[in-house]
Parts: structure tokens; sequence; C-alpha cells
């Protein structure tokens, strides 16, 4: 059996311009600090914007403390930990965000753990145009599934809304094809 765990929330609802991707930086480190850092992005960030971050790791002995960047942008759990079960125990996933975030040059999202560890960890920091500036996450929720269809309820307020979800399988998978979905990493 393929043990699923997702994440998901929605941020919004969206400025007038609507919503876009602008782009993604990520980790995805072999090595026992207590630390899980992206590269730097690629382009620089634009003051106003939106940062999600999705941080997966799997370790009984330590936790997701806090996310920072290089930027000085402040940080906030929208979802998580999420638990994974079964094959994924141990497991853990978490969303956080950085609203009206800091411009700024070759920045680096950091997730911290609260002790080293020498499980697997990685992280993806996206970032997005056009989000509210001042409260854009909407409603979140999370859920474990033992199966390979596993779901959570993708509730949304507004009509401009967006769902980022996080999905972890084991072995491996692929939510490229989910209908009405984007893949951005896998």
């Amino acid at each position: 059996t393929i043990t699923a765990n997702f994440t998901l929330s929605s941020v919004g609802p969206v400025s007038s311009s609507g919503i876009s991707f602008v782009q993604l930086a990520s980790g995805h480190p072999n090595d026992s600090s207590n630390i899980v850092a992206t590269s730097a992005f690629t382009s620089s960030l634009t003051s106003g914007n939106l940062i999600i971050v999705w941080i997966w790791y799997n370790s009984n002995t330590a936790s997701l403390s806090s996310v920072t960047d290089t930027a000085n942008n402040t940080y906030t759990k929208a979802v998580g930990p999420t638990l994974g079960a079964g094959g994924l125990s141990g497991w853990s996933q978490e969303l956080w965000y950085a609203k009206n975030i800091n411009a700024g040059s070759n920045v680096i999202v950091t997730g911290n753990f609260s002790a080293a560890f020498t499980g697997e960890k990685a992280i993806v920091a996206h970032e997005y145009s056009g989000a509210v500036t001042g409260s854009p996450l909407d409603v979140t929720a999370g859920a474990v599934g033992a199966t390979a269809n596993a779901s959570v309820s993708a509730t949304t307020t507004n009509a401009g809304d967006i769902v980022f979800g996080g999905i972890l399988f084991l072995g491996h998978g692929y939510a490229d094809t989910v209908s009405g979905f984007t893949g951005r990493s896998s």
C-alpha cells in the first residue's frame, strides 16, 4: 500500500490583478544538520509578494521550529506537522508562508529544526505575486491516507483563491497529472 500524506491550504483572496507563480528555490541535502536550506532564488524577490514553503522530513527526534530567510522575512506556519502513517511513519510535512515580503537578491530560505538528525529532509520555497498583503491565508487542512488515492477537503471561501498542496508518497508517485493542479516540483 502507498501512504499519501496530504497538506492543502488556500491562499486568498487575491488582488485585482490575480495571483501568479513567479519562481521557486529548493534544497534536498544529505547531511546530519539541524537545518534544511534552499539554493538561492535565481531572480530577486519582489517586495510585497508571497512565499509559500513546503518542508518534509523523516525524524522521530527533531521538529521544525522556525523558517527564516536571508531577506529577513517573517514566516508563519500554515499547516502541520502532518504526520505520516504506515510506511511513512516518522515522516512529517509542513507548509509555512511569508506575506508582504521584502525585496532581496540571492535569497535563501532555511528550515530550522530543534535538533540535528540524519533522516531525509527537503524544502521548496515558492514565490507568488498578486496575493493580498494583509491576510493571504484563507483555509487550511491536513490529512493522511493509506492508499494511492488519499484526499483532503480543499474548501475555499473566495472565488479567486488558489489551493497549494504538498504530497508525500511511499516509494514514488507523481501528482503532476491531477486535474486542475499544476505540479511545481517533485
